[in-house]
């Protein structure tokens, strides 16, 4: 088993374009075995580059909440590409 390296990169902004309730998440993120490989220990096949950026940008209004994330990322050497628009309302107390 090797040991995982991690970097997570976070960009956050509210009130993004002067616009009150308005706030964009940046996020990037890396994952991988092989920038410390343990010594006589063969990467190999189980290597591990995965690499991941996501942005999101949420407005509220009241107990309204829009949503729109969009992710791009290659996991396992997979390319992937993720949108996703949502609108949610919250129940109960502040």
């Amino acid at each position: 088993m090797n040991p995982t390296a991690t970097l997570d990169i976070t960009y956050y902004r509210i009130a993004v374009f002067q616009v009150p309730r308005l706030s964009f998440y940046s996020t990037l993120r890396f994952v991988s075995n092989t920038y410390v490989p343990v010594v006589g220990d063969p990467v190999g096949d189980n290597s591990r580059d995965d690499r991941q950026w996501e942005n999101r940008l949420e407005y509220n209004i009241g107990r309204l909440q829009f949503r729109a994330i969009s992710r791009l990322s290659e996991i396992n050497h997979k390319k992937q590409n993720y949108f996703l628009f949502q609108v949610r309302r919250m129940l109960g107390g502040y």
